[in-house]
């Protein structure tokens, strides 16, 4: 048999298959099911002697089965990215919307009615409009209440943010709902919850907190630090000063900027130094 007949014969066959398609298939189903034992005897016979070939052709098995249902798969859902229009296909994949979670199960591996059905809940985009849906989702997720591991509510942080406008202190909101005080902090400069009664942000930002009604409840635990610190000087630099009134030296070089409390420098270029008692004196303390 010459070169020329052989092709022949192999196009006779193909077309002869794709004629008795559906006959040929339910030939071997029904062989299969009169030698059901004998095919698996065989089946396993081929894989203990060529096990990586068997994994080999499974493989691309199913990469072949992958590519061909990805092609219908892009048809079903329309051709082309559904934000922008692109028609470029080997750019276009398939982004997951919900609701529920996502099939465990893959393109190749669902049937027909399950695919169509999972279809549903994806939309099909460009790689570009994919990294910006997906960046969406990401910002849906982790933006405050909506982080799997949030610990306040939508209520609690509405809450919290009008207890912020009443200039609340942070330390006390924090103790309230179980929270650190950095999340507190968090949410009055709009790190986070910002989403949130958006309203009073604004007024959030601008909050300043009288330390004289601070400090007036804390004058116990203010004086009793004094007095210890007086044992040793009269004097302190902004670290200690800071220590005694429990803020930060930030918050006591901007008193001292202010003139809201005095201090002095005994040479230009010297650190600051402050009097315990006048500054305590002018928050209405005395030691």
């Amino acid at each position: 048999m010459n070169p020329e007949q052989l092709e022949d014969r192999r196009l006779y066959a193909r077309r002869y298959y794709w004629k008795n398609r559906e006959k040929i298939r339910q030939w071997g189903r029904d062989w299969q099911e009169r030698n059901r034992e004998k095919t698996r005897e065989s089946t396993r016979r081929n894989r203990r002697e060529n096990p990586e070939k068997v994994k080999k052709c499974c493989r691309d098995h199913l990469m072949r089965k992958y590519y061909i249902r990805r092609e219908w798969c892009i048809d079903h859902m329309g051709g082309q990215c559904e934000w922008c229009g692109s028609r470029a296909r080997t750019k276009l994949v398939f982004s997951f919307v919900g609701p529920g979670e996502r099939s465990k199960s893959t393109i190749a591996t669902l049937s027909e009615q399950d695919l169509v059905e999972e279809l549903k809940r994806y939309l099909l985009l460009c790689k570009a409009c994919d990294r910006i849906h997906q960046f969406k989702k990401l910002e849906e997720r982790f933006d405050g209440v909506r982080c799997p591991s949030a610990k306040l509510t939508a209520d609690q942080v509405a809450e919290i943010k009008r207890s912020l406008v009443e200039r609340e202190r942070c330390e006390k909101i924090a103790e309230r709902y179980g929270v650190l005080v950095q999340t507190i902090n968090g949410i009055r400069y709009l790190s986070y919850y910002t989403h949130i009664v958006s309203e009073l942000n604004p007024f959030i930002c601008s909050t300043e907190y009288p330390l004289e009604s601070r400090f007036v409840e804390e004058s116990g635990e203010i004086i009793e630090r004094a007095q210890k610190m007086l044992a040793l000087k009269e004097e302190v630099s902004s670290p200690k000063m800071a220590h005694i009134l429990g803020v930060g030296v930030d918050t006591v070089k901007r008193l001292s900027d202010k003139g809201r409390i005095p201090h002095n420098r005994p040479t230009p270029d010297s650190h600051r130094r402050f009097n315990i008692v006048d500054v305590l004196a002018s928050f209405g303390l005395e030691v």
